[in-house]
């Protein structure tokens, strides 16, 4: 996608109308800058025609205030708007890049690390708002100006104006062709390296608990430090590249007007007309050029990181998202099927040829080894991941036919790995309905059993928890979250091992909780744990991908002999003690 492409895409029909007319504006002061030293040379032109100098004077500074007062007519506006179009192109391309985000397969993100998309959705959108507010409309400006310079110099003197540009054309058409491949190269391993040294600050600060732990600092900073140096090494190889470019550009845009000066002089008749007002005023004005010739340089080097920034954006955005239906009325209480799914991660298999179904009302609990595929079962119905073989279905409609959104309302999970964001309590918990009103909240967090915890913090509900709950134990972080799916109220729970991080007293009571919302709820559990799903209507044994047997417990415990040993097991560590 081109920059003009994309500054269109991300701006309204109407922003869009306000961002043309606004270049038009700079473009307009384009030719007023030029006006200003043209009322000067007219000025002198006349006092040396014999025009009265105090009346030359006064006519010159009632124009020099007229252009003055109508660059300001006309910039202001168009700074205003350049600004407001930038901030809203940002915001617009951060809350496009984000919702498709949201909308990828998990496995997008394997090609996505976090440095990567930190890095994409602040300094690639900052530079793009960087390329609207100032590049794209002075670039325009510089070259109107350029332009206007030429013709006033074309009509004062065309010789000196037609060599001048020949030879800044020739020279402009040399570094053309290297630009792209000069500027790209150093600009693309800029944008790597950002990329990579900003995962490695976010491992290096998630991972300092580890690695203080373990007496490693000096090593992860070594690894860290090797990052900088390898991202320092990049700018310093940029910049070598890119110094004989803005050189040899500067050097061609004076070569540029000498040439033409010294063309002009050579061709005079006689040495004395140097002196004439006419021939002194194009030397004047083609020097100026070198003023936007130069600004031009600047513009040419922000443009390229911005093509850098826009395609790093684009990579992001041809990620395939998973498609989503036009059905938005799921239906109440369905049924739950699996059938004959088979699923992989690209080259390896994880689940095959997996059918059961699950009652409405029901609690479905699955359970199985470490690897067996249980979070991948309920990553397929939760849609983080499309499968390519076998169907999922509520009732009788696969769920690829839902609209995402409304699919996704039906559901509330509870991950083993708990995440809170650093936020207060509350707005903790409101994620699971945004619009519950606090004594909703209060409710939820007392069926989670964390509301007499929460009563105990200085600040209450209002208390902000550190980046990721950090600031909470492990068991306050999961019932928070519990608090959270209960007050999502959806039909359909999914536990991935939501008690692991409870101590057993309070396993107990969240466990009742549970089993009050079971009555009216379909639940699918994820557990180690196997005595907090012996009361369940179905239980899977997932082995090596497959379901290898399924039943209640009583049925399996007679019959399979993989439930058998993992029930043996559990009995074992529940008995074990230090």
């Amino acid at each position: 996608m081109s920059l003009k492409n994309r500054v269109n895409k991300a701006l309204s029909n109407e922003q869009l109308k306000r961002f043309n007319k606004s270049l038009w504006l700079y473009r307009s002061q384009g030719v007023l800058i030029v006006t200003m030293p043209l009322v000067m040379l007219a000025a002198l032109y006349a006092v040396s025609n014999g025009h009265p100098s105090l009346t030359v004077l006064i006519a010159s500074a009632i124009a020099m205030l007229a252009i003055v007062a109508l660059r300001y007519l006309v910039g202001a506006p168009g700074l205003r708007t350049m600004f407001d179009t930038s901030i809203n192109s940002g915001l617009n391309t951060r809350s496009s890049v984000v919702n498709h985000l949201t909308q990828l397969p998990l496995g997008s993100f394997s090609k996505l690390h976090s440095g990567k998309v930190a890095q994409t959705l602040s300094e690639d959108v900052m530079m793009l708002e960087m390329y609207i507010s100032h590049v794209r409309s002075n670039s325009q400006m510089d070259q109107v100006y350029m332009f206007s310079l030429f013709v006033v110099v074309l009509i004062l003197n065309p010789v000196m104006a037609l060599t001048a540009l020949i030879t800044f054309l020739v020279g402009a058409s040399i570094l053309k062709y290297f630009q792209k491949k000069i500027l790209m190269t150093g600009l693309s391993f800029r944008s790597s390296g950002l990329a990579l040294a900003s995962k490695h600050v976010l491992e290096f600060a998630e991972g300092m608990p580890i690695i203080r732990a373990f007496g490693d600092t000096a090593e992860a900073e070594r690894d860290y430090n090797k990052s900088v140096e390898v991202l320092r090494n990049g700018f310093l190889k940029a910049i070598k590249r890119n110094v004989p470019f803005v050189t040899a550009y500067n050097g061609f845009a004076m070569i540029s007007v000498g040439a033409g000066v010294a063309v002009a002089i050579m061709m005079l008749p006689e040495a004395a007309k140097v002196t004439d007002i006419q021939f002194i005023g194009a030397i004047v004005f083609l020097t100026a050029v070198l003023v936007p010739a130069r600004g031009m340089v600047g513009h040419i080097g922000i443009t390229t990181i911005a093509e850098v920034a826009e395609k790093n954006l684009s990579e992001i955005e041809q990620l395939k998202p998973l498609t989503s239906g036009s059905i938005s009325e799921i239906p109440n209480n369905p049924e739950i099927r699996f059938e004959n799914v088979n699923f992989a991660y690209e080259e390896q298999n994880v689940l095959h040829d997996i059918n059961f179904v699950a009652k409405p009302k029901s609690l479905t609990a699955i359970v199985g080894g470490s690897g067996a595929g249980k979070t991948t079962l309920m990553n397929l119905l939760l849609r983080f991941w499309d499968i390519k073989e076998g169907e999922i279905k509520l009732n009788n409609t696969n769920i690829k036919e839902f609209a995402i959104d409304s699919y996704m309302n039906r559901m509330a999970v509870v991950f083993q790995e708990t995440q809170l964001f650093q936020d207060s309590i509350a707005n903790n918990i409101r994620i699971g309905n945004p619009q519950a009103s606090m004594e909703e909240i209060i409710h939820a967090a007392k069926q989670a059993r964390i509301h007499d915890r929460i009563m105990e913090l200085k600040d209450g509900y209002d208390t902000v928890v550190g980046q990721g709950g950090s600031t909470l134990s492990g068991g306050e972080r999961q019932r928070v979250t519990i608090a959270r799916a209960l007050l999502k109220d959806a039909e359909i729970i999914i536990l991935d091992e939501a008690t692991s991080a409870l101590d057993p007293e309070n396993e107990h009571e969240v466990q009742m909780a549970f089993a009050a919302l079971a009555e009216n709820k379909t639940v699918f559990v994820i557990a180690h744990r196997l005595s907090t799903i012996v009361n369940a209507n179905n239980i899977l044994v997932l082995d090596n991908g497959k379901i290898s047997a399924q039943g209640t417990h009583a049925e399996l415990h007679e019959h399979c002999e993989v439930y058998q040993n993992l029930w043996r097991n559990y009995q074992s560590i529940s008995e074990w003690k230090l």
